[in-house]
């Protein structure tokens, strides 16, 4: 596995919470009676630039399929405060 910022192999565990099942994974009536799945929530640093990331265990399409719940630029307040945020870390930063 790649760093997915600057390419260094990844190797050094940052954080082993287990498995659990994706967020917002809703089951019909139907997925029920059928297992579940679970993926490992297992963090990695980098110790090249220090990214902590999740390896990639599902893709995009299978994460946000018709019935996701969940995006955060639908709460107004997260917007706002990502807003603040940049504005100060521009001013800041230069």
């Amino acid at each position: 596995m790649k760093c997915r910022l600057c390419g260094a192999s990844l190797s050094a565990t940052f954080l082993d919470l287990g498995a659990a099942p994706p967020s917002n994974a809703f089951l019909s009536d139907e997925e029920l009676t059928q297992p579940e799945v679970y993926l490992p929530l297992r963090l990695f640093v980098c110790r090249d630039c220090w990214l902590v990331q999740l390896p990639a265990h599902m893709s995009a399409a299978q994460t946000f399929t018709p019935d996701y719940v969940y995006f955060s630029s639908y709460s107004s307040s997260w917007v706002e405060h990502a807003r603040r945020f940049v504005e100060r870390a521009v001013d800041r930063l230069d």
